[in-house]
């Protein structure tokens, strides 16, 4: 049994309001090549903030699902807690598309960074559950009711890992 990850932001991607691309340059001191590259810059606002998108779940997943965001911090993060929310849904063939999507999942990090560390949270699972073979619909943000991180997070990528059979 293998572990995989897969990149599950994609084409259909709808960032909520006050959550948009930057220059990671723009956000952070960069003085060297990183500056160029793209990310989606989330703050807590005073509200659960994030984006929607979907995937289809590889064929061969099988065993725990995780959810695994991995992003650069735009502030210090000192004795408080980054946490983030999923939820979303899995449809049956010949299910309504119009059905709510599953209680939150939630994951957070409450480890010590540094200004413009690299940092990763990890959700695991339970309430949504992804079907082998089919699309899973997603709504990944920022949990106001937990995080007590001040700063940005420059989300650098959004993964579903899982092993296979």
């Amino acid at each position: 049994m293998a572990t995989h990850e897969i990149e599950i932001r994609g084409p259909d991607h709808l960032p909520e309001s006050g959550v948009f691309y930057d220059r990671i340059g723009n956000q952070i001191t960069a003085t060297n090549q990183i500056g160029n590259q793209l990310a989606e810059v989330v703050s807590d606002g005073g509200a659960d903030r994030g984006w929607y998108d979907n995937f289809k779940v590889p064929q061969n997943y099988v065993g725990t699902p995780v959810v695994v965001l991995r992003g650069i911090l735009d502030g210090a993060m000192t004795s408080v807690t980054l946490a983030f929310g999923a939820q979303g849904l899995v449809l049956d063939d010949n299910a309504a598309g119009d059905a709510a999507y599953s209680t939150e999942d939630l994951g957070n990090t409450a480890v010590d960074h540094a200004d413009e560390d690299e940092v990763e949270v990890l959700i695991t699972l339970v309430n949504l559950v992804p079907v082998a073979g089919r699309m899973c619909y997603y709504r990944f943000f920022i949990n106001a009711d937990v995080n007590t991180y001040a700063g940005n997070v420059l989300a650098t990528g959004l993964y579903f890992r899982y092993n296979d059979a």
